[in-house]
């Protein structure tokens, strides 16, 4: 009887350890994926910021002309 029960046990911790092991397995494959998203994720906000940043700059540029030519006119009448 008690033998019985102590094979059970050890049987028990057997599929434990192994399913604890497919876990393992699965969360380390679910971080890999994971940090191949976040790495397209942060490629595609970088070029996003680039773009943002060139049509920051073109609008200065564009405010700066037409200050300028207000300025142009205001002074020259």
């Amino acid at each position: 009887m008690l033998e019985e029960r102590v094979n059970r046990m050890e049987i028990n911790m057997a599929k434990y350890e192994e399913r604890i092991q497919n876990l393992e397995k699965w969360q380390k494959t679910q971080d890999e994926a994971i940090e191949k998203i976040d790495n397209k994720i942060n490629g595609s906000l970088e070029k996003i910021e680039k773009k943002i940043d060139g049509i920051y700059t073109w609008l200065i540029g564009l405010m700066g002309g037409v200050i300028t030519s207000l300025l142009i006119l205001i002074l020259g009448r």
